[in-house]
């Protein structure tokens, strides 16, 4: 079990809202809405990323023409279900979208006010401002 940190900060988390099932980054309260179940499939070699508070709702982007829509959703195995996680060299993680690889989690314009909606994004180039690289950047913390 994990919470998800943004690079931002280090302190915000990803949040489940249990009213609308959007994925937004809240501070950091401890609830099970803020705990995530990396569940890895070989065959898809991606992890599906499962809430701890819903067990039934995956993280997934909501892969429709021109949507960058994060939400949790019900598990239907889908490309758009499933994340391959990259390290970087500092321990942070780009979480990449298997649906399509070239889109990755990503905190809204880098801003870390509770309820920034968590988005997919094409990645930034190394040569980009690091907000905005740190918005793409997560840190796994292992929680119980």
């Amino acid at each position: 079990m994990y919470q998800i940190v943004t690079a931002l900060n280090d302190t915000s988390v990803v949040d489940l809202n249990r009213s609308d099932n959007e994925v937004t980054l809240w501070s950091n309260h401890g609830g099970d809405n803020q705990k995530w179940k990396f569940v890895y499939n070989r065959d898809k070699t991606a992890y599906q990323i499962k809430s701890v508070s819903d067990k039934n709702l995956v993280l997934a982007w909501n892969a429709i023409p021109n949507s960058k829509q994060v939400f949790a959703t019900p598990n239907q195995y889908k490309e758009e279900h499933y994340w391959i996680l990259e390290e970087c060299k500092d321990g942070y993680y780009i979480i990449k979208n298997k649906k399509d690889p070239t889109l990755v989690l990503d905190v809204t314009d880098s801003k870390t006010a509770n309820g920034t909606k968590i988005k997919v994004h094409p990645q930034h180039p190394p040569t980009e401002a690091i907000w905005n690289i740190n918005a793409q950047k997560f840190k796994l913390r292992s929680v119980w």
